[in-house]
């Protein structure tokens, strides 16, 4: 856990929100029509604690994060995979004198470098999941 999350945590618990809460309640009677009370408008909340919503948080960062790096190993599969439906294997068999080919002799080492970039890429999220799993 971070300093500034622990410090969030420390002025979070520390508040005195009862207090506050009182004085809501008196000035939100004095404005309700007769017959109505403070205590129509209250809703039963889940209490959780601060850290049980900082771990929801991270868990849903984390479920995204998964996400992002499904969709990136899909694209890097796609531009430069291995098996015939790649775009570099269908450059790599290109009949001659066809745009394929043409492309194929002035693109394929940038396809290769924007594909172990976005696998770079991918390693470093990998990279933020495991350390938030140990922070």
């Amino acid at each position: 856990m971070s300093v500034f999350q622990k410090r969030f945590i420390k002025v979070v618990e520390a508040a005195n929100v009862l207090d506050d809460m009182a004085d809501d309640k008196e000035a939100m009677a004095a404005t309700l029509d007769q017959g109505a009370s403070p205590t129509d408008y209250e809703v039963n909340a889940p209490s959780l604690s601060t850290k049980d919503v900082l771990k929801q948080s991270y868990e849903m960062q984390a479920g995204e994060l998964q996400q992002w790096i499904s969709e990136i190993d899909k694209f890097v599969q796609y531009i430069n995979g291995d098996t015939d439906v790649s775009i570099q294997s269908k450059l790599h068999n290109a009949s001659c004198d066809t745009m394929f080919e043409k492309i194929a002799s002035s693109e394929s080492k940038k396809i290769a470098r924007v594909a172990s970039e976005l696998s770079a890429l991918v390693q470093s999220f990998k990279g933020y999941l495991i350390s938030g799993k140990n922070g």
